[in-house]
């Protein structure tokens, strides 16, 4: 029997709002003729729209509330270990392969380490040269120097290595880009795989850096144009699909700050009198004075060293003589550092936020209705505007509109995005917004997609109908829709639709 062949074409962070005006202007020639020829939409992305949750929820099909997980992280495993979670829950390729087809899966996130698959398997993010990437081990020959770049960027990124000027760090990431595609092009050009995936990341770390900068993005973009022409031209039998894992916008320029709303509706509380409650608001709004990158790093050191001190108040008499231990992890995560916000009474509080993207209800300080709270809320939310009149929420939803599963009670009990132009942080200051500030002589993000759920989908080939613009779709429709070209029937656990106004 003859297989369908499908190829995924992930490029991290690709958004309509860049590529769809140098596509319709001619810069980039294969994506229009996809966008002519083919079917396109926005693709939303999970909420949280990160990169982990996103592609996990595309590969297995389910929403985070099925396999366990919000980030670059799951509920019952290490940080690393995706391979847990594909135990709970299936990857498409190993549904192929129960059917006898092949796959290759290229340098996509959340597939380290690299799993046994009906084919091969090259991991992708923060592998090095020395990391075993590679199913089987014998295929890292055929790509050997895929990661070769890695440790520089991670240098880059973490401050031990510098750059001497911005063009530098551009050819950094065209140079990847191109030595990856060269690695991988015949593997996606051999017909013995039915399914392959190759998963651009360098997008996403160019428009952080780029954003704005219309020379770049032009230069990078029409790289990466070339290969989609490549791929049409020597695999003119498959089918192409062409997606994201999130959107991408200038970042934000006011800050939001949920703490300071909830505590103003009487949802949350502060402790202490009146002075007191004043000084921990004057403290959090000194510390929002402070450069983004710079707060987690001193609010983390302040957490540690009072930890410290407590914790040789207690055992200082049975640590008389012994050596004390320093150790250097004092540098608190953002949600870590958040939920320690300065002034909170967790006794009395009935709702606090989640990261950027939640609310959570405290159940057991409620002295109401809980459905009767929550929808109140919601309905607060979606009124909110700041000082200007504009509308801080965009999105608003009650957990179990958009998660559902074995582990929807560990996510928060409301769930929303901003509108692009606010970013929540978990400081409680006197204001409910403020303009951010960036210091002279700070170089910092100009892109972000924290808050952007809008990506992209573009798909043309012999199973493909030629169908225009379809509007918006969901990340978790594509693995029923894969499977559907395939003829292979879609497990009833799958909460994505078959996209069957493309499928011909």
């Amino acid at each position: 029997m003859n297989h369908p062949k499908i190829i995924v074409f992930g490029i991290d962070g690709g958004t309509w709002i860049l590529l769809k005006p140098l596509a319709e202007r001619g810069d980039l020639p294969a994506f229009k003729k996809i966008m002519d020829s083919g079917s396109y939409g926005t693709l939303m992305s999970s909420i949280p729209c990160r990169s982990s949750t996103s592609i996990i929820s595309f590969y297995t099909g389910k929403n985070p509330g099925k396999w366990g997980g919000l980030d670059f992280s799951c509920f019952d495993c290490d940080v690393v270990r995706y391979d847990k979670i594909r135990e709970r829950s299936q990857a498409i390729w190993e549904t192929l392969g129960k059917y006898g087809l092949k796959s290759a899966i290229l340098n996509l996130p959340t597939t380290y380490p690299p799993t046994p698959i009906e084919g091969v398997m090259l991991s992708g993010f923060s592998m090095s040269e020395k990391d075993d990437y590679t199913y089987p081990k014998e295929f890292k020959e055929m790509v050997r120097g895929f990661h070769s770049e890695r440790e520089t960027f991670l240098k880059l990124i973490s401050g031990q290595q510098t750059m001497e000027n911005e063009n530098e760090l551009f050819n950094l990431y065209l140079r990847t880009a191109k030595q990856r595609y060269q690695i991988i092009k015949d593997i996606i050009r051999n017909k013995d795989f039915n399914f392959s995936m190759f998963w651009i990341d360098e997008s996403d770390a160019l428009q952080h850096d780029f954003w704005g900068k219309g020379s770049y993005l032009l230069t990078f973009f029409k790289e990466i144009d070339k290969n989609l022409q490549d791929i049409m031209e020597n695999n003119p039998d498959s089918n192409l699909i062409i997606m994201s894992d999130h959107g991408f916008d200038a970042v934000p320029i006011y800050e939001f700050y949920p703490k300071t709303w909830l505590e103003k509706e009487g949802y949350l509380k502060m402790k202490g009198t009146i002075i007191h409650r004043f000084a921990a608001k004057l403290a959090n709004s000194l510390i929002i004075r402070l450069p983004s990158n710079y707060r987690y790093k001193y609010i983390g050191f302040i957490f540690y060293m009072l930890k410290k001190i407590k914790g040789l108040a207690i055992k200082r008499k049975k640590a008389e003589n012994q050596p004390i231990k320093v150790e250097r992890n004092w540098r608190l995560k953002k949600h870590s550092s958040e939920s320690k916000a300065i002034g909170v009474d967790w006794s009395k509080t009935m709702a606090v936020n989640h990261d950027f993207w939640g609310i959570k209800i405290i159940k057991e300080n409620l002295n109401r209705n809980y459905e009767e709270l929550r929808s109140e809320i919601i309905g607060k939310m979606k009124e909110l505007r700041d000082k200007n009149g504009e509308k801080i929420i965009k999105y608003v939803w009650k957990r179990e509109e958009i998660f559902h599963g074995q582990d929807v009670s560990k996510f928060p009990d409301i769930a929303y995005l901003p509108a692009s132009k606010f970013l929540p942080t978990g400081f409680l200051p006197f204001s409910i917004t403020k303009k951010i500030k960036i210091p002279r002589g700070v170089r910092v993000s100009t892109g972000g997609h924290m808050i952007i759920r809008e990506g992209i989908f573009l798909a043309v080939g012999p199973n493909i109908k030629k169908t225009g613009d379809i509007g918006e779709l969901n990340v978790l429709d594509l693995a029923p829709t894969i499977l559907s070209v395939f003829g292979i029937p879609v497990p009833a656990d799958m909460d994505g639709r078959i996209l069957k106004e493309i499928i011909q």
